[in-house]
């Protein structure tokens, strides 16, 4: 069921990011993250979902960041994303650090963003994989962005490694899409702890 799921995941994400761009076109959000599991981004039929469900909602392709982990490219992955790219689709490859592959995969398979693990930002011992992910980020001219930020100490301690871009806790817990319009709206969003 994973392929139609986020099928239907990718499809009303556009139509949400869509819908905040031409209600608040000022505030909305700059891109809509969109994770996808390694069978979904791996069956024939991928590229095109993506194309239709920016058409349908008419979501610009640059507005749109695929994210996937870095054991879901293999095969024709790659040559999928690139083609995504060429088309303005940006790609971050999420919870780097923690897989198998090899540093060819930027070379093959070029991102956007490199998404540093959470598990390296919890512990200050894990430094050195978290300077080097930031300064590698930085050479090849892509985003390093720091998951599972979880309080304001964690945020100072990235930014000073060279984070410029961090998610977690500390900044947001998960809302509904209707939260997000209420926050864009500039209304009071209660959000769930």
């Amino acid at each position: 069921m994973i392929v139609p799921i986020g099928r239907w995941v990718l499809a009303q994400a556009c139509r949400d990011a869509a819908a905040w761009l031409a209600e608040y076109p000022d505030t909305a959000p700059a891109t809509i993250n969109v994770n996808v599991s390694p069978v979904q981004v791996g069956a024939a039929a991928f590229g095109e979902d993506v194309v239709q469900a920016l058409a349908a909602a008419g979501l610009p392709a640059g507005r749109l960041m695929i994210e996937l982990v870095e054991s879901a490219i293999v095969g024709d992955v790659a040559t999928h994303l690139r083609r995504l790219r060429e088309l303005g689709v940006r790609v971050a490859l999420d919870d780097f650090g923690t897989g198998q592959s090899t540093l060819s995969l930027l070379d093959i398979c070029p991102v956007d963003e490199l998404k540093l693990d959470r598990s390296f930002v919890r512990d200050p011992q894990h430094d050195k994989v978290a300077t080097v992910v930031a300064t590698m980020a930085q050479v090849l001219g892509v985003d390093a962005v720091a998951e599972g930020v979880e309080t304001s100490e964690q945020a100072e301690h990235l930014h000073h490694l060279g984070y410029r871009l961090a998610q977690g806790f500390h900044f947001a817990r998960p809302v509904p899409a209707a939260a997000i319009a209420e926050a864009l709206r500039g209304d009071t969003v209660a959000v769930p702890a």
